[in-house]
């Protein structure tokens, strides 16, 4: 992802890159291996994503798992800053399981970051990566 990479990328991402590959390749079972670093006030990374997109990043991945009767194995691994990590874990798992419950934001959502402010930079790697792997994912020819 981009640096400072936030909500919209992380969904055209996951929309254009991963979910038609999943319909491709048609898995028996999702492993999704993550945690809170996308957070905008993770230190560790240059991402920003905020608490609203892990509860996205969980839906998405319900969806795609329908490719295999929704048998999905979460793997919440990471994540750097103590006072994100209980509300990106909760959204997330909540968007995953599909339990409608509102997270609240921990902290303040920085001006820049209200905004996606690398979208620009995400949509023109997408096509990039499509062209990379065309060879060998006929959804990308």
């Amino acid at each position: 992802m981009p640096v400072y990479a936030g909500y919209d990328s992380y969904e055209s991402v996951l929309d254009e890159i991963v979910h038609p590959v999943a319909e491709e390749f048609r898995p028996q079972i999702i492993i999704r291996n993550g945690g809170s670093d996308p957070h905008f006030n993770d230190r560790l990374t240059n991402l920003g994503l905020p608490v609203k997109g892990f509860r996205m990043i969980g839906e998405k991945v319900r969806e795609i798992a329908k490719i295999c009767d929704g048998k999905v194995i979460d793997l919440i691994a990471s994540g750097y800053n103590k006072e994100v990590l209980p509300y990106a874990w909760l959204a997330l798992i909540s968007g995953l399981a599909g339990i409608k419950i509102t997270v609240e934001e921990p902290q303040p959502i920085p001006q820049r970051f209200r905004n996606d402010p690398s979208l620009a930079e995400t949509e023109k790697v997408i096509p990039e990566v499509k062209r990379y792997h065309k060879d060998y994912w006929r959804c990308f020819r």
